[in-house]
């Protein structure tokens, strides 16, 4: 049975903190931060972390956009709240694979490592690991021992803050096969991407868990999570409209056709053909109802949270509203900014209820 956590779904940092202090009441998995969406991840880390008292609260994920010994220092104070904090990277992204992509980040405003920070993100891999050798040699090396190491893509000096995998666990976000067994290897958990058919995310986060497992490290401390798409509506055909357009907007991009392509070729096929010749509409319609909700959780407000828990594929489930992709499509589909306002209320509802009180 999965568990619920919050992600970051607010729109400022008021509302934020209120999420996380009704998530604190309703006893929910934590709140997870994002390097996406115009917010920062370790600010929002530290308004949830200083505004609870006992929610646990992890970078959901942060970016290797910042000098690793700014990272580690950022992280080591978030550390002292009692071991309620985890760290969380991944790769970022690459808005040079066509214009597709290049239009969805300038659209969300999301982490595209070359136009929006200037930094390279070729090879991606080898960065990350650079990154956390670095991060985590600071990090993890005795309280005021000198620390100096180099690699190719990055290097940091300093002292070490005493932290260890215990006090300071990592999580790595991803969904490719090396990202998965990279968490597996070097990290305590992984964050599996949104947008994937549920076959394919039990099929990663077994790989995850099995790389752990030859680290002969206890498995049940290894955690497996995933960034969950929702659609929630009361009337329920809306929700699955929206769904369908969601869907079809991911699939524009390269990295979410190839999943789709790893569980139903014939349709991706279909899909891939009908997007590039920008028959929108149609390449919605040709997806399944049955790969709709495979893909995106189409649910009811008062249906939302035992459709979760049946969530059997990992044990953390981070929802995020209908309306990320899809706005590519708006013109094409018959839907707008009032759908996707519409999609984010009815998903804060579904989660919090009464529970949530805005100062």
């Amino acid at each position: 049975m999965a568990q619920l956590g919050i992600s970051m779904i607010a729109s400022s940092s008021r509302e934020w903190i209120a999420f996380c202090r009704a998530a604190e009441t309703l006893g929910l998995a934590g709140a997870w931060t994002a390097d996406s969406f115009a917010r920062d991840a370790f600010v929002d880390a530290a308004l949830a972390l200083t505004h609870t008292t006992e929610l646990k609260v992890g970078l959901g994920i942060a970016l290797p956009t910042r000098s690793p010994l700014q990272t580690a220092r950022a992280a080591a104070s978030l550390g002292e709240f009692g071991g309620r904090f985890r760290l969380g990277f991944a790769v970022g992204h690459s808005d040079t694979e066509g214009l597709a992509s290049l239009r969805f980040f300038q659209m969300v405003g999301a982490g595209a490592m070359e136009s929006a920070h200037g930094i390279p993100f070729h090879p991606p891999l080898a960065r990350l690991r650079d990154y956390l050798d670095c991060v985590l040699g600071l990090l993890y090396a005795p309280a005021d021992e000198p620390v100096n190491i180099e690699r190719t893509h990055f290097r940091a000096r300093g002292k070490g803050f005493g932290y260890s995998p215990t006090t300071l666990p990592l999580l790595l976000g991803g969904m490719g096969p090396r990202m998965c067994e990279l968490a597996g290897m070097r990290a305590d958990g992984i964050i599996l991407h949104h947008m994937a058919p549920r076959k394919l995310v039990a099929e990663r986060a077994a790989l995850a868990r099995a790389a752990y497992a030859r680290t002969s490290a206890p498995l049940t401390s290894f955690v497996t999570a995933f960034g969950l798409i929702a659609s929630i509506d009361r009337d329920e055909r809306l929700a699955l409209r929206r769904a369908r357009a969601e869907l079809a907007g991911a699939l524009i991009l390269p990295e979410y056709l190839e999943r789709l392509n790893a569980v139903d070729p014939s349709v991706a096929e279909q899909v891939q053909s009908l997007l590039r010749n920008e028959q929108y509409a149609a390449a919605a319609e040709a997806l399944p109802e049955e790969m709709v909700r495979d893909m995106v959780l189409v649910s009811t407000p008062t249906r939302f949270r035992r459709d979760v828990e049946d969530f059997k594929e990992v044990e953390l489930v981070l929802t995020l509203p209908c309306g990320i992709f899809a706005p590519m499509l708006d013109s094409a589909l018959g839907l707008g900014t009032p759908d996707w306002r519409a999609a984010r209320a009815n998903l804060i509802e579904a989660i919090f209820g009464s529970a949530l009180q805005h100062d």
